[in-house]
């Protein structure tokens, strides 16, 4: 008996084992789309931020690129996100790079601290465009929820220091999914702007030259209202800008990512980007 019973341990561990780490591997993310290359673009004493890059798959030269970053109330959130996203627009030949950038929860700061982090990567990128491979031309931001207002904060300028002069050239367009696009008081994000909400508000920086916009909505977004994301289009082209807005019927905050409705936004969304980038680019 005694011998049946090693033999039964035996089997049940041959099989329970590789198991046992598949799952730890899938639990620790090891499965997931990984980045080409990882970068550090600035640092704050031991806290390193990163660039997380996608290498484009059969682009040609000057293909377009775009920076993003995550969501999460500039408290939470991983530049793991997006990883979905880059992986998906790096092999339909479109460079991405999904951004780090300080948070409430880990780093105590703020939409100010997380905007001029943002604004670093930004200029990153375009003062290493040609080690990095990426045309400084076709070069895009965008990013979900607070990383759209990081993203469109960057396209219109906000948050500059007072009298800076280093302010990098615009990107060519922006990829704003359910963005929050308007700190104002009354506005469910006010409380996180505080005193600075007019500097780091999209909408109460709209300026002539704002690049041109994809925005991705979620009809039923109970934290992006589709109206501040109308009257943000309406604003823009009535300064002559492009806006696109994209309405998804019976979508919620979040909905463009692959684990809601079986991916069934997260493709919609991806082709719809494609085809903003390069008709934006002539690409």
């Amino acid at each position: 008996m005694k011998r049946e019973w090693l033999f039964f341990v035996a089997g049940m561990l041959t099989v329970a084992l590789p198991a046992l780490a598949v799952f730890g591997a899938w639990r620790l993310g090891l499965f997931a789309d990984r980045p080409d290359r990882l970068l550090v673009y600035r640092s704050h004493g031991d806290r390193q931020l990163r660039l997380h890059l996608f290498a484009p798959r059969g682009a040609f030269p000057g293909s377009p690129t775009l920076l993003l970053f995550h969501g999460g109330g500039w408290q939470y959130g991983s530049a793991r996100d997006l990883y979905p996203q880059c992986r998906a627009l790096a092999d339909a030949g479109v460079g991405c790079i999904s951004a780090e950038y300080r948070l409430g929860a880990s780093d105590g700061t703020g939409p100010r601290e997380a905007l001029d982090d943002a604004r670093a990567a930004f200029a990153y990128v375009l003062d290493n465009a040609s080690e990095l491979g990426v045309a400084r031309a076709r070069l895009f931001v965008g990013g979900g929820s607070a990383g759209g207002q990081l993203a469109a904060a960057i396209g219109m300028g906000a948050g500059l220091r007072p009298g800076a002069e280093d302010a990098p050239s615009p990107p060519a367009g922006m990829v704003l999914y359910n963005p929050v696009l308007d700190l104002s008081p009354g506005t469910p994000d006010h409380h996180r702007a505080g005193d600075a909400w007019r500097e780091l508000s999209p909408i109460d920086n709209l300026v002539a030259a704002v690049p041109p916009a994809l925005i991705l909505a979620a009809a039923e977004d109970r934290e992006v209202p589709l109206a501040t994301l109308q009257r943000y289009c309406d604003k823009t082209e009535a300064l002559g800008a492009r806006c696109e807005l994209m309405v998804y019927p019976g979508a919620r905050h979040g909905f463009f990512h692959p684990s809601v409705e079986a991916g069934r936004y997260f493709r919609e969304t991806n082709a719809r980007v494609l085809a903003f980038l390069r008709t934006t680019t002539g690409g």
